[in-house]
């Protein structure tokens, strides 16, 4: 028998993400969570590797349908915004001597508690098969 599913993981003419197109776009979220609640073990070394889980995602088999390919871009967009805040608040403290770290701290928190509150929310939404936009990731990839 020939598989007459559509390439594109999606259930034909409902336009419903495939059961695996919606557990492989939840896990570019997952991915990149876990990663980032790692860096508080491994003082943030692991955040530096948030983008990883969903380029691996995107250029992997699963990559091809349209929603995980939605899901992993906005999980990388928001993992390069963690990183350039991330960049810009290490800069600031080694200009200034080290008195930029009073501030460092609680906004480098606010930025983590952020990213993971984000990353959650789109973990779910795609996990119902829904599309996310996080509304403050820069869009590098569209």
């Amino acid at each position: 028998a020939r598989n007459t599913a559509p390439p594109s993981g999606h259930a034909r003419n409902t336009g419903v993400p495939s059961d695996h197109a919606r557990s492989t776009a939840m896990w570019t979220h997952l991915g990149a969570l876990l990663l980032d609640v790692g860096g508080l073990l491994t003082c943030g070394v692991s955040s530096l590797l948030l983008w990883i889980p969903p380029l691996v995602i995107l250029n992997g088999p699963s990559g091809a349908d349209p929603f995980v390919r939605r899901h992993a871009r906005q999980s990388l967009n928001l993992a390069f915004t963690e990183l350039i805040a991330a960049a810009v608040i290490a800069m600031a403290v080694s200009t200034t001597g080290g008195i930029g770290v009073l501030l460092a701290i609680p906004l480098a928190l606010v930025i983590w508690i952020a990213a993971t509150v984000f990353r959650i929310l789109a973990a779910t939404t795609a996990n119902r098969g829904l599309p996310y936009h996080c509304p403050v990731a820069i869009p590098f990839l569209r």
